[in-house]
């Protein structure tokens, strides 16, 4: 069975953290250090639900969004961002988050439990999508 969360984020400390709380909930997860390793991943397992930091050097979390979303997967991916982006800057994140087809987001640092609530609650409505 692949995965169902795929974690992008370039911060390699982040992205373990994050796999590791999910891990201990019960999913399992893979996780790519970048927008264009998180393009490639997404294309071999298509998971139900993909976390991205909204800042990345080689290709913006915006525009894998853009391009999970534009793939024909049933039902599509749920995009959850994650940044550690503080005001003001932090509004114009979650625009461009939500322009770019995310569902969800969330700041760092985030409350394990919320996170966790969070993918069961998306990882149920999928399953009973699809």
């Amino acid at each position: 069975m692949n995965p169902s969360i795929l974690i992008v984020d370039d911060d390699a400390d982040a992205r373990e953290a994050l796999r590791l709380r999910l891990s201990h909930a019960g999913f399992e997860a893979v996780t790519a250090g970048g927008g264009q390793e998180a393009i490639e991943r997404y294309g071999e397992i298509k998971p139900r639900i993909v976390f991205l930091d909204a800042s990345m050097p080689d290709v913006s979390g915006f525009e894998v969004s853009r391009y999970i979303k534009d793939q024909d997967a049933d039902p599509p991916a749920t995009i959850v961002f994650v940044s550690g982006a503080s005001s003001p800057t932090l509004d114009y994140v979650k625009r461009c988050a939500k322009v770019s087809g995310g569902d969800h987001f969330i700041t760092k640092p985030y409350d394990a439990a919320v996170l966790v609530d969070l993918v069961r609650r998306i990882d149920d409505a999928a399953a009973v999508m699809g």
